[in-house]
């Protein structure tokens, strides 16, 4: 819960603030990460938070789950807030290879939450679409590939209709509670209030339905389009700044022109299929008439 609630107060000095979320990023606690061979910075500890949540979770017992229940959204609303518009957070958080395959397991395994997996899938998005890296590996193609090979594009942009729809059973009444304040002491306090209160309503955590407050809802809103773009902008530009002549355009030795222009033709199809359906499920489908509701 300590950790909980540190990541309620600092998402309000952070956000929207850019010069305060490089500043955070410069923090380095005592704690040493022998494979960086130098002191942990403070983003790096948050996702060993997060990883931390999820392996709690699962062993605890069925009365400890309704705490669980909103510890792993609130961290990830962390990383997303610092994330948003600043690129230096997102080479911080790719220098361990580690978190970027943590964060993927996170999105694409069922035994999370559609809530967990959605906000997982929307941190990915955000280190393709503000990923400033030239570096091999660590670039937003590199980080793109990596969502394509390990969920696949067609599952990973489902996530964020599964967040959508998470929304939609969160516990009434948002609208009685008082905002988070930016001050610390006011933060943790209106934090616990919220924990205290309505704890039996509905079945997902009232805690929930404080976090997800109409601006970060359009926060998420706006970044699944950018995302959406970006990666589908990212995949034609590379795919063609690298084309290779495929073996198959190649006509072979003793093959009559018929048959070559016959294969061709066939060839010339099968892409066609694909690129089809690729457009659909990145351009026709979040066009539905299915929005964040506030």
């Amino acid at each position: 819960q300590a950790c909980c609630r540190a990541s309620s107060v600092l998402t309000h000095i952070i956000k929207d603030n850019l010069q305060c979320k490089d500043r955070v990023l410069q923090i380095q606690l005592e704690t040493p990460t022998p494979s960086l061979g130098r002191t942990e910075p403070l983003l790096h500890r948050i996702v060993t938070c997060l990883s931390f949540a999820a392996l709690a979770e699962g062993e605890n017992d069925q009365s400890s789950q309704s705490e669980g229940s909103y510890i792993q959204p609130v961290i990830l609303r962390l990383l997303i807030t610092w994330l948003a518009d600043c690129a230096n957070a997102v080479n911080c958080l790719l220098e361990s290879a580690v978190h970027l395959n943590y964060i993927i397991e996170l999105a694409a395994n069922k035994r999370f939450t559609g809530c967990v997996r959605g906000l997982a899938a929307v941190v990915l998005g955000a280190c393709v679409l503000n990923n400033a890296s030239r570096e091999k590996g660590r670039d937003a193609f590199a980080v793109a590939d990596a969502i394509s090979q390990k969920i696949g594009l067609t599952t990973y942009f489902l996530r964020f209709d599964e967040l959508r729809k998470s929304f939609l059973h969160l516990p009434s009444g948002q609208q009685n509670h008082k905002q988070l304040s930016r001050s610390s002491a006011n933060s943790m306090s209106d934090f616990q209030e919220i924990e205290e209160e309505e704890t039996n309503k509905g079945d997902q955590h009232p805690v929930l339905s404080e976090i997800f407050d109409s601006q970060f809802v359009s926060l998420l809103s706006k970044l699944e389009t950018d995302i959406r773009e970006c990666i589908m902008d990212l995949f034609s530009r590379t795919k063609t700044a690298t084309a290779v002549l495929p073996v198959e355009l190649e006509q072979k030795n003793g093959e009559v022109d018929g048959e070559y222009i016959k294969r061709l033709k066939s060839f010339v199809e099968r892409q066609c299929n694909e690129m089809q359906v690729s457009f659909l499920f990145i351009t026709l489908i979040p066009s539905k008439e299915f929005i964040y509701p506030n």
